[in-house]
C-alpha cells in the first residue's frame, strides 16, 4: 500500500470539499450583487469591489456605565434606608499627650434613595472594517446602518470601537464625518474643530474610543458621499 498516494488523495478531496463549501456561499452573493450587499455577512469581496469587507454582530443587554441615553434602557429602584459598618483607623490623643492610631468600627447611615441601572438596547456593533478606499468603507457602513433601520428592534442604532491598528493613524475622523459621535465629548470637540479647519485627512486628530450613530445623524450617514 502506497501511503503517500493515500495522503495526497485525502488532501485533494479535502481541498475540493472546501472549494464547494465556499462556492455555495459566495456564488449566491455574487448573483444578488445588483440588489445590494449584505456587508455584515460578506465572506468574499472579489465580487463586490465597491464594498469593504466588514464584520458586525447584533448586541443587546449588558450593563452600561458610560452611554448615550438613546442607546440604553434605564430602570429605577427605590433603595430603603440602611446602616452599614466599616473599620476605620483614627488617631487618638493618649493621657501622656502622645497620639496613637486606633482601629475603630464606624457606623454610617445611608438615606432612602433611587438607584438607576442602564442596560444596552438592541443595536448592531461594527467589529472590523477592511477598507480598500474608493468609498468602499463608506458603502459598507451605510449598508449596516440600513440593516439596522430595517430591524424593528435596533431602529438604526449602530456602535463601534474606533481604534488604532497601524500604530500611527486612527479612524475616528472617518466615522465622525459619517455622523458617528464619540461617547467622550472631549474627543467630539476635537473632531469638530478639525472639521471647522477643513477636515483634511492628513490633519485628522488621533481620535479613538467608543462611537455611536445618533438618530438625528442617520440621514447624514446615508447621504454621505466620498469626494472624488
Amino acid at each position: 500500500m502506497n501511503i503517500s498516494k493515500i495522503q495526497n488523495s485525502i488532501i485533494q478531496e479535502t481541498q475540493k470539499a472546501i472549494t464547494r463549501a465556499v462556492d455555495n456561499v459566495t456564488k449566491p452573493l455574487a448573483e444578488s450583487s445588483e440588489k445590494g450587499l449584505p456587508s455584515h455577512e460578506m465572506l468574499n469581496v472579489s465580487h463586490f469591489p465597491n464594498f469593504a469587507m466588514c464584520q458586525s454582530h447584533k448586541a443587546e443587554g449588558g450593563l452600561a456605565v458610560v452611554y448615550p441615553k438613546s442607546y440604553v434602557h434605564i430602570t429605577k429602584e427605590l433603595v430603603p434606608e440602611y446602616e452599614w459598618t466599616r473599620k476605620k483607623m483614627v488617631r487618638e490623643i493618649m493621657p501622656d499627650g502622645s497620639t496613637k492610631l486606633v482601629r475603630k468600627i464606624v457606623t454610617s447611615k445611608e438615606p432612602e434613595h433611587w438607584e438607576e441601572t442602564a442596560t444596552w438596547l438592541p443595536h448592531y456593533h461594527l467589529d472590523k472594517l477592511w477598507t480598500t478606499g474608493r468609498g468602499s468603507g463608506t458603502n459598507s457602513v451605510q449598508d449596516l446602518v440600513r440593516k439596522s433601520l430595517q430591524d424593528p428592534k435596533t431602529q438604526g442604532r449602530v456602535m463601534l470601537d474606533a481604534c488604532c491598528i497601524d500604530g500611527e493613524t486612527a479612524p475616528g475622523g472617518f466615522y465622525y464625518k459619517l455622523g458617528f459621535r464619540f461617547i467622550n465629548e472631549s474627543v467630539n470637540k476635537e473632531c469638530q474643530e478639525w472639521i471647522a479647519k477643513g477636515g483634511k485627512r492628513e490633519d485628522a486628530p488621533f481620535a479613538i474610543g467608543i462611537m455611536y450613530l445618533p438618530k438625528e445623524n442617520i440621514s447624514q450617514c446615508l447621504n454621505y458621499r466620498v469626494k472624488s
